[in-house]
């Protein structure tokens, strides 16, 4: 009996222990339920691989997880996400990851998030183009290159920063951001490429930090939000088309070491009133300013040999211009069109004058030729007013132009050329007063104006300035070691 008691005991103790047992698997069973359920709600619903080390996993909450190390493939074939991108919302890429290929994300139109890490170098060509909703994105400090279109059509964006660590970037990388507001431009970069922020309508003031040299083409084109822009001293050239259609635009300072203004460079920009030459300009590109309505004067430097074709047309509130003496030709419709503008001298240097250059310039009273031997295009004057006078010289080119076209024409008469070239005073001598009225005339030519200056290019550069002051000077001290002639 005492060992059927003890059987009995023990049996019931194993039956406690058992039910004890019961109660702990049911509760662990809860707990492991829950944790089941939380998998399944953010459980794995695709996976792949996308570069040599590198794998994917889709989860079921949007979220693509890119892990491993290395590069991912170019996803322009073949994108290994491509029966879910339609429903990523957040991208997370590991550390490891080294590349992000190009097109890897192109039209996530619903992704809201991106993670990128320090290990990333590259951003690839269109990875993450047409991303609409993509509020915004942190680019490491690691990434050295960001490729072409990377967040192109990226409308939801309000603003980019590009970290100083990158040293190159490809055409078009912020290209048609309609939402930008804002964009920080390191110094590492020496260019602002093509298309850069092209038609970014929202983009109001851009700085553009010094060591950047040049301006793509179409880099601002249609940033019709834009109103101010600061260029750097370091910048030598300006690309076609890159201020396109800026129409807010009011004024620009181009820094002393520009020498070209592409063609279509300020086309359009409707109000800008003022902009500011410097003296190594020698290139003005065709429609160069064409169509800036609100501009009513400009100062071209005397270093501007060419003005492309269409370059002012359509600059109805210009009312003067003076072409700088190195200028050998008058383009297509160069100024058509502008029709306040009264006034105008054509220099001596100018071998060509071309079809409709003055076309319709309804308001221009008076156009002074000083060259004798011009070549004339059809039109050329067609639409100005009939009180329109030609003034040139007798016999020349221009005169058989007015006479043949019915405008009225006008001689000028020409000074006397002196004997001696530089001999200012005229008493028979060059001499220290000659080199100082040569030298007023170089600083002040409007308060000190001197006839046949063109025949004291001493330096040969094709324009008199303080250098041929100078040598003139020298020349007087001691004509032996410094000659003119």
């Amino acid at each position: 009996m005492k060992y059927f008691g003890r059987i009995m005991g023990t049996m019931l103790l194993a039956g406690l222990l058992s039910l004890c047992a019961v109660g702990v698997s049911a509760e662990s069973a809860q707990l492991t339920g829950t944790e089941t359920a939380v998998t399944a709600q953010a459980g794995v619903t695709a996976s792949g691989i996308c570069g040599e080390k590198l794998t994917w996993e889709f989860f079921d909450d949007g979220e693509l997880v890119i892990s491993g190390e290395g590069k991912m493939f170019s996803c322009y074939y073949d994108m290994p996400w491509y029966s879910v991108k339609d429903s990523v919302s957040k991208v997370t890429i590991n550390n490891g990851v080294t590349d992000i290929g190009p097109f890897a994300f192109c039209e996530f139109t619903g992704l809201t998030s991106v993670s990128i890490p320090d290990s990333v170098v590259a951003i690839g060509a269109y990875s993450f183009e047409r991303c609409s909703s993509l509020p915004s994105v942190v680019i490491p400090n690691s990434v050295s290159f960001i490729g072409d279109y990377a967040f192109n059509e990226c409308t939801g964006l309000s603003s980019a920063a590009i970290p100083h660590s990158v040293t190159a970037t490809g055409f078009g990388v912020f290209s048609n951001c309609t939402g930008l507001t804002s964009v920080d431009i390191p110094n590492s970069l020496t260019s602002i490429e093509a298309y850069m922020f092209r038609n970014c309508t929202k983009l109001t003031n851009v700085s553009v930090p010094e060591g950047v040299t040049s301006i793509g083409k179409f880099a601002f084109y249609g940033c019709t939000g834009l109103t101010n822009v600061d260029l750097p001293d370091t910048l030598t050239s300006i690309g076609y088309a890159s201020f396109d259609t800026c129409e807010k635009l009011t004024s620009i300072h181009i820094p002393d070491n520009v020498t070209t203004l592409d063609d279509y460079a300020f086309n359009e920009c409707t109000g800008l009133t003022g902009i500011s030459l410097p003296n190594k300009v020698t290139s003005i590109g065709k429609y160069a300013f064409y169509g800036c309505t609100s501009m009513t004067t400009i100062s071209l430097p005397k270093s501007v040999t060419f003005i492309g074709e269409c370059a002012f047309r359509k600059c109805s509130g210009l009312t003067s211009i003076d072409i700088p003496i190195k200028v050998s030709s008058i383009g297509y419709e160069t100024f058509s069109n502008c029709e306040a503008l009264t006034n105008i001298t054509v220099p001596k240097n100018v071998a060509s004058i071309g079809n409709s250059a003055f076309f319709f310039c309804k308001s221009l009273e008076s156009v002074t030729v000083l060259s004798k031997t011009a070549v004339y295009a059809e039109n050329v004057f067609y639409g100005t007013p009939k009180n329109f006078t030609l003034y040139g010289y007798e016999g020349s080119t221009t005169q058989a132009y007015a006479e043949a076209n019915g405008h009225k024409f006008v001689v000028i008469e020409e000074p006397d050329a002196p004997e001696l070239p530089g001999d200012i005073s005229g008493d028979g001598t060059l001499n220290i007063d000659d080199a100082l009225a040569l030298f007023q005339y170089s600083i002040l030519p409007d308060v000190y104006p001197v006839d046949y200056i063109w025949e004291m290019d001493f330096t040969g550069d094709g324009e008199v300035n303080i250098d041929d002051a100078l040598l003139l000077f020298q020349h007087s001290m001691l004509p032996d070691v410094y000659p003119l002639f």
